[in-house]
């Protein structure tokens, strides 16, 4: 994708802008749901341009992310030569399948890069955003509401009710990766309705836009991103909105609540249940469904192992998970961080989050420069979306998610190169 031949203002550019913003925000799946553990979103189509545009890089993110895929790799070579000779479990390739999932979706930063050259071109990716998010909010609202009847999230078993015009979503039967993508396209519908460039209309539509999400995403039952939600709002509000804006809010949410208490009836008792079952734990295990152990677990393995950690392999060569029924092969910590260096070892995730948090500092230096307007929001719900999210649930895992979270940071990756 060249600079030269192609023009930052070019219909043509703009039109390869949007849609790539289309393929992000949509997360059709392209396994068509015939899987309910596993599904592929569209925009993996884009990670093989991604890899291109990292292998020609030639910058300090594209060296320290190279060299946590040959941590990994080397992790990956290492544990298997302990695998065969320990007879812990049986060599595969799965380990190499992983690693690729892992790292393919991050170089999506580099397609951004390329892409967006400017803030004019950053402007239309935050539009083009806005409108096929316009497009999945209304698709939702029809299939759910309109046609469906009326809930969220099925009664009966743990799936989002919802499709883009008869397409099935990806993070569907993923409760949390579904939400959580919402929350991404939450935060990127507030930068563009916050960055002076939306018309009045468009902010309008926008308050509507995060307000159906933050509906859906209540109403999934999902307490990681609920407790996202509120510590967004509780910080924001009480930091920079003025009483109007405030019982604004609130009157939005009650004439929501008002006219769907049918539907609240139903989710209200899906709730209740959600609630005895918090406030029944007999400790923090059972109340994080099981994870502490899965944490600890795998805590203690990256201690006895902390170069390599588990080489990719994850539960399959802890004995306690691999002498049992279930399938443990894509179990994780729940944890984006610990998951990250458990996988590959201390030496790998130290290369991997070096790289990370440039693209952080980038995005938040960029946000408080070009958009002052924008950053106050957007550091909130990044913070949120890092320390919550990816502390509870490891959202950054999913390919949809981190395709996204990558394209989107990666453009603002720009303000002191060019």
């Amino acid at each position: 994708m060249s600079r030269t031949a192609i023009s930052p203002q070019s219909p043509y550019h703009s039109a390869l802008i949007a849609l790539l913003s289309f393929l992000l925000i949509i997360p059709i799946d392209l396994l068509r749901g015939s899987n309910q553990t596993f599904s592929l979103p569209v925009s993996v189509v884009l990670i093989p341009i991604g890899l291109y545009c990292f292998v020609k890089s030639k910058s300090h993110e594209s060296t320290r992310l190279t060299l946590a895929f040959i941590s990994g790799l080397l992790s990956v070579l290492i544990t298997t030569i302990i695998v065969c000779v320990s007879y812990v479990g049986q060599p595969s390739l799965r380990p190499l399948a992983s690693l690729l999932y892992f790292f393919a979706p991050p170089t999506i930063y580099f397609l951004a890069k390329d892409a967006v050259t400017n803030d004019a071109t950053f402007i239309v990716f935050l539009r083009s955003s806005f409108y096929s998010a316009v497009a999945l909010a209304l698709s939702l609202i029809l299939t759910v509401f309109v046609f469906g009847d009326g809930l969220v999230r099925a009664a009966d078993i743990g799936i989002m009710n919802g499709t883009f015009f008869s397409l099935p979503l990806s993070g569907t039967y993923g409760v949390h990766t579904m939400v959580d993508h919402y929350f991404l396209i939450c935060t990127i519908v507030a930068y563009y309705a916050q960055s002076g460039r939306a018309t009045v209309l468009e902010q309008i539509v926008a308050f509507a836009l995060v307000a159906c999400f933050v509906y859906m995403m209540i109403l999934s039952l999902s307490r990681e991103v609920v407790l996202a939600v509120a510590v967004v709002s509780i910080i924001y509000g009480c930091r920079y909105l003025n009483l109007v804006a405030l019982a604004a809010i609130a009157t939005t949410i009650s004439l929501c609540i008002y006219t769907n208490l049918d539907n609240l009836a139903t989710i209200g008792t899906l709730w209740e249940t959600t609630i005895y079952m918090t406030e029944h734990s007999h400790d923090m295990n059972a109340l994080s469904s099981g994870r502490l152990d899965l944490q600890y677990d795998a805590v203690m393995h990256l201690m006895h192992y902390p170069v390599t950690g588990t080489g990719f392999y994850g539960y399959i060569l802890t004995k306690k998970y691999s002498e049992g029924s279930e399938d443990t092969a894509g179990w994780t910590t729940h944890v984006y961080y610990l998951t990250t260096a458990w996988k590959m070892g201390l030496i790998g995730a130290a290369f991997y989050f070096t790289f990370f948090a440039g693209l952080i500092k980038q995005s938040i230096r960029f946000s408080r420069k070009v958009f002052p307007g924008s950053a106050k929001l957007y550091t909130i719900a990044l913070w949120t979306f890092l320390l919550v999210l990816n502390m509870l649930w490891d959202a950054l895992l999913a390919p949809g998610i981190m395709c996204l979270f990558a394209f989107f940071v990666g453009s603002m990756a720009r303000a002191e190169e060019r």
